[in-house]
């Protein structure tokens, strides 16, 4: 069976713009963030799709509030971002001098932010819920849905299920912008129909 995808990144905060960890911040979006989902709802931007599963952090919420206003969101906690731990909310430059994120910074797909999560339970996370989202999808014979969620889970879902295979640092997601996927349950793999 094929399925249709949509990865959604959420819109813009304040601390994004400076350059912050954001990880599991509780920050919503700024007025030009909003301005900017509502802009790119109304103008078509985004598919219909039959359900909504979003991530539990605050700017992803109001970003599915704005996209798909009419719909119920499932929470999904799987989707939530990486837990940047002491390094949360804080920018390279008032962590540079700090030892810890210089050899955090040499290996951040193999190392741990310190108190953080690890990448690599990161990445099975994301994988874990993305498959038990395609497995409900496939039971309950639901043709599409949107993922609302947050860059780096959706540069694990990319990197793990698209064909051609490319490497994490490789996708690009800008805010409100994403992806949508031709999903094949049978081979458990993807290909893009559209980047937007």
């Amino acid at each position: 069976m094929k399925l249709q995808i949509t990865l959604i990144r959420n819109g813009i905060t304040a601390g994004g713009l400076e350059g912050r960890f954001m990880g599991l911040s509780g920050e919503g979006l700024t007025a030009a963030g909003r301005a900017e989902l509502e802009h790119f709802a109304q103008s078509g931007h985004y598919p219909q799709v039959a359900r909504v599963f979003v991530s539990p952090v605050r700017r992803c919420m109001e970003s599915a509030r704005i996209i798909y206003p009419d719909q119920l969101h499932a929470i999904e906690k799987g989707l939530r971002a990486l837990d940047y731990g002491d390094f949360e909310n804080r920018t390279y430059g008032e962590i540079l001098g700090d030892e810890r994120f210089l050899k955090w910074a040499d290996s951040p797909h193999l190392l741990a932010c310190p108190g953080g999560e690890e990448p690599h339970d990161f990445t099975v996370r994301c994988v874990v819920t993305f498959d038990n989202i395609v497995k409900l999808m496939d039971k309950k014979k639901i043709p599409n849905v949107a993922l609302v969620t947050h860059q780096g889970v959706i540069k694990a879902i990319l990197n793990r299920y698209c064909l051609p295979r490319s490497v994490y640092s490789a996708w690009k997601v800008c805010y409100g912008g994403g992806y949508t996927l031709d999903f094949n349950t049978e081979s458990s793999s993807a290909r893009i129909l559209r980047e937007f």
